[in-house]
C-alpha cells in the first residue's frame, strides 16, 4: 500500500463511498493527509543519515543552517555533525550543545565552566584532544564556538592535549606487615 498517494474515499467501507457527507469529508481532508504524508517523507531522511552520501549531507546541513558542517570532513564526521545538529539547535547556548558540536568535529572535547577552574563568572575554557590540529582547523573550531555558545559567555582559553601512545612498564610491590602490641594491665 502506498501511503503517499492514498485516496481517503477508497479507504471507506463500500456502503459509505457513495454517501455525500463521506465524500465531502474525504475531499476536505485529502490535502491535510497529503501534507502529513510529505512530513513523513522528510522524517525518513533523518532516520537514514547513516546511509547518506556527502552531497546529501551537505544539502541537509545547508538547509538547516548548520554553519559548522564541513564537506572536507570524513563521511562519518559529516554524518555525526548532521545527526547532532537538530539536538544542538534545540540546546544552543548550553555547555552540552557546545561540547557535542565540538566533539562531532574534533574528537573528545571537555568544557570547563569558570567555577571548575577558578575563572571569572561567565567564562569557560575548552580542553580538546585533536591529533589533526592545524591553523585552518583552529579557525573552524573558533567559528563553531561562536556559533553555538551562549552569547554572553567568554572563552578564556583552549587547551590542546596531545595523546601519546606508548608502552609503559610498571612494577608494583606489595608489602604486608603486622604489628603486635602488648599492653600490661595491672
Amino acid at each position: 500500500m502506498d501511503v503517499f498517494g492514498v485516496e481517503l474515499i477508497k479507504l471507506q467501507p463500500i456502503y459509505l463511498q457513495n454517501d455525500k457527507m463521506t465524500i465531502a469529508l474525504c475531499t476536505a481532508f485529502e490535502p491535510v493527509f497529503a501534507l502529513l504524508a510529505e512530513s513523513a517523507k522528510a522524517q525518513l531522511i533523518y532516520t537514514n543519515i547513516k546511509n547518506l552520501d556527502s552531497h546529501s549531507l551537505y544539502l541537509i546541513a545547508n538547509g538547516m543552517g548548520c554553519s559548522w558542517f564541513d564537506g572536507r570532513d570524513s563521511l562519518e564526521e559529516q554524518r555525526e555533525t548532521v545527526s547532532n545538529a537538530l539536538k544542538i539547535f534545540a540546546r544552543r547556548g548550553t555547555p552540552s550543545a557546545l561540547k557535542d558540536a565540538l566533539s562531532a568535529n574534533f574528537g573528545h572535547t571537555e568544557l570547563q565552566e569558570w567555577f571548575d577552574y577558578g575563572g571569572m563568572p561567565g567564562h569557560f575554557r575548552i580542553i580538546i584532544e585533536d591529533e589533526t590540529a592545524t591553523v585552518e582547523r583552529a579557525w573552524r573550531f573558533l567559528k563553531i564556538v561562536e556559533e553555538v555558545k551562549n552569547a554572553r559567555s567568554k572563552l578564556d582559553e583552549i587547551i590542546l592535549q596531545t595523546v601519546a601512545r606508548t608502552t609503559v612498564n610498571m612494577v608494583v610491590v606489595a608489602r604486608i606487615t603486622e604489628t603486635i602490641r602488648s599492653v600490661e594491665h595491672g
